[in-house]
């Protein structure tokens, strides 16, 4: 006789579990028109290829400098920015300089064509800045007053001036090219990203992707270019003033191609959150630049990172977003909430209750010591964390009536990481 004529068994399994919020996908948004959807996600340059993107593309562009690093992301979504209202702009402008001086300088079209140019100072800045636009003969660089104007002569399209050898303070002008809309309609499509970079980051992008970024829990990369540094100042400060701790900068004087925050963010979300610090990383692609003293003394007052060479070693510094607080810790404490709010909705739904009584404060309870365990074996918080309980008679009536659990805590210390070293020493014959 069969087993089953006398004894019934029926099995389910609660184990549903939450989707899990990433962090480790980047989404590069750029203006394209290889497709006209809001995003596609790559895990490899080739795919990008076979959708026909060049490698003069700035999504491909963008993408290359993550898909460098090794390791790297196995997966960079790559958004779609619609075409913007407004061309590509910059400046060089000459003023102050004299003679002896040269202006030096290569633009770089969208297709990659080259337009070097190098002149003397002749008798001003202004009669300087006439002489360079005609030695470029290029009808997108033109003079006006000290100034070189830069135009890529159609709307959402990026050049790149480069090899700024001599005298001139370059600042990317381009407008608001709405890259929050086309964040926004990404996110809502599936928010299966953590961080952003984008094609242009001149100082209007930079302030509107960052306050999305502020708004949305994202991580945002900027990557400025200019040859003075206390000209990205006000925008730097702004971040700072408005405690922004979701945007940083990594700022470069002469490699604008190699699109340094996508990179960093390569290298940085290939590593699981509480493995490594963001400072003292090298980037696969990009150059150094060689600040001066004066330099580096504006740049960590207004909290933007730099790309240095120490030792003969090339290096992220300070590692730290705009507000003051470390990448990595803000990217951290995200993970660390993400991760418990996905444990106590599991909680919630493998079970048909859990019931208002010290038992089910205990189920509680239970889920976050066990994701505050995970966090310290994962190194983003040391030994050490204590968890308190009320007790169900401590529960006002009114929460427990709405059925709100309230008095369940945590303290725990983050491990941080160490930058810099002081050892003091005594050596005796």
């Amino acid at each position: 006789m069969d087993l089953s004529t006398i004894v019934t068994i029926n099995i389910s399994l609660a184990t549903v579990s939450p989707s899990r919020a990433s962090f480790g996908v980047p989404l590069l948004l750029a203006h394209h028109t290889r497709n006209v959807d809001l995003f596609r996600d790559y895990t490899s340059l080739a795919g990008m290829v076979a959708d026909n993107f060049t490698v003069n593309d700035q999504a491909y562009k963008l993408a290359a400098a993550a898909f460098s690093q090794r390791p790297r992301p196995p997966i960079v979504r790559l958004g779609r920015l619609p075409t913007p209202a407004t061309d590509w702009l910059a400046e060089l402008d000459l003023v102050g300089m004299v003679s002896g001086q040269r202006c030096t300088f290569t633009f770089v079209e969208a297709d990659g064509t080259e337009t070097d140019v190098d002149v003397a100072y002749v008798t001003s800045p202004t009669a300087t800045a006439t002489a360079a636009a005609a030695a470029a003969a290029n009808a997108k660089i033109t003079a006006s007053t000290t100034k070189l104007i830069f135009d890529s002569g159609a709307n959402g399209v990026r050049c790149y001036v480069k090899d700024i050898t001599g005298f001139g303070a370059y600042t990317d002008t381009t407008g608001d090219w709405a890259y929050d809309t086309a964040l926004t309609a990404i996110y809502n499509a599936d928010p299966g990203f953590y961080a952003v970079a984008i094609d242009v980051d001149s100082a209007a992008n930079v302030a509107d992707v960052a306050a999305w970024a502020l708004t949305n829990k994202r991580l945002f990369g900027a990557s400025p270019q200019y040859t003075n540094p206390a000209d990205y100042t006000s925008t730097a400060n702004a971040l700072r003033t408005a405690d922004n701790d979701r945007a940083f900068s990594l700022i470069t004087r002469d490699d604008p191609e190699a699109h340094p925050a996508a990179g960093w963010l390569g290298v940085i979300l290939a590593k699981d959150p509480g493995k490594a610090t963001t400072a003292f990383k090298s980037i696969a692609g990009l150059t150094t630049d060689a600040w001066t003293a004066a330099n580096l003394t504006t740049l960590d007052t207004d909290n933007t990172n730099y790309y240095v060479e120490t030792n003969a070693v090339p290096l992220t510094y300070p590692g730290k977003t705009h507000g003051g607080e470390w990448i990595d810790v803000t990217r951290d404490v995200d993970w660390l909430e993400a991760r418990l709010a996905e444990r106590l909705l599991a909680l919630q739904v493998n079970n048909d209750k859990v019931p208002f009584t010290n038992a089910g404060i205990s189920m509680v309870v239970n889920e976050v010591r066990g994701q505050l365990a995970e966090a310290e074996a994962a190194g983003v918080i040391d030994s050490g964390w204590e968890v308190t309980r009320p007790d169900v008679l401590d529960v006002s009536d009114a929460n427990r009536i709405a059925r709100n659990l309230t008095g369940v805590e945590f303290e725990a210390r983050l491990a941080g990481a160490v930058h810099t070293v002081t050892i003091n020493g005594r050596i005796t014959a």
